[in-house]
C-alpha cells in the first residue's frame, strides 16, 4: 500500500529544480534548459492546503504559503481560525517596500538568485531549520489547542491568533537576518 504524502514530501515536490542533474537551470546556469523546474523565480506565492477533517476547521485547514518561489523560500502555516495578519503581509505591489512581507522574502530570492550555487544553500539551510522548528512549534500548539478549545473557546482562538503572529514575524525577522547577511556576503565577494 502506497504512503501517504507528508508536508515535507509536498514542500520537496514544490521546490523541484531538476537538482543533481543535468538540467538544473540554476546551477548550471542555463537559461535555455528546455525541462521547466516546478520552482521558478518568477512565482509570486506557493501554496500547500492541508486539511485534516478530525480537528477543529479553526486548526484543521491549513494553508503553507511561501512569498515567491519554493526553493528559496520558507512555507509559513495560515490557519483558518485567524482573524489578521501582522500589517507587513497586507502590504505588497510592483515596487520594492521595506514595509512589506512580500517584498522582504523576495529581496532574499533576489540575493540569492545573484549567485545560485553560492547562496541558496544558505537560504535553504536557514528556512529548512525554521520550518523544522515551527512544525514543532505547531505540534505543541494544536495538542494545547485541543486541550481546552471546547471549555475555554475564547482562550483557544486567542492562542491560535498569537501562535500565527509570533511566526509571521518570526518568519520576517529571518528574511531580514538573510539579507544582512546575504548583502554583506555579496559585498565581499564583488570586492
Amino acid at each position: 500500500m502506497p504512503k501517504p504524502l507528508s508536508l515535507d514530501d509536498i514542500r520537496r515536490a514544490f521546490r523541484f529544480h531538476y537538482q543533481g542533474t543535468e538540467h538544473d537551470p540554476y546551477l548550471h546556469r542555463n537559461p535555455k534548459e528546455k525541462y521547466r523546474p516546478v520552482s521558478i523565480f518568477r512565482t509570486t506565492q506557493t501554496h500547500i492546503l492541508h486539511v485534516r477533517p478530525e480537528l477543529p476547521q479553526a486548526i484543521g485547514r491549513v494553508d503553507y504559503m511561501s512569498m515567491g518561489m519554493a526553493v528559496l523560500g520558507v512555507f509559513l502555516p495560515l490557519y483558518q481560525g485567524i482573524t489578521s495578519y501582522p500589517e507587513a503581509y497586507t502590504k505588497g505591489g510592483l515596487r520594492s517596500d521595506a514595509d512589506s512581507a512580500y517584498w522582504k522574502f523576495r529581496k532574499v530570492m533576489v540575493l540569492g538568485m545573484t549567485n545560485y550555487n553560492k547562496y541558496a544553500p544558505i537560504i535553504k539551510e536557514a528556512y529548512l531549520k525554521f520550518e523544522a522548528e515551527t512544525d514543532q512549534r505547531q505540534r505543541e500548539m494544536e495538542e494545547e489547542y485541543l486541550r481546552i478549545y471546547k471549555t475555554q473557546p475564547l482562550r483557544a482562538k486567542d492562542m491560535l491568533q498569537e501562535f500565527s503572529d509570533s511566526i509571521l514575524i518570526k518568519g520576517m525577522e529571518l528574511a531580514d537576518r538573510l539579507q544582512e547577511k546575504l548583502f554583506t556576503q555579496l559585498t565581499k565577494d564583488i570586492q
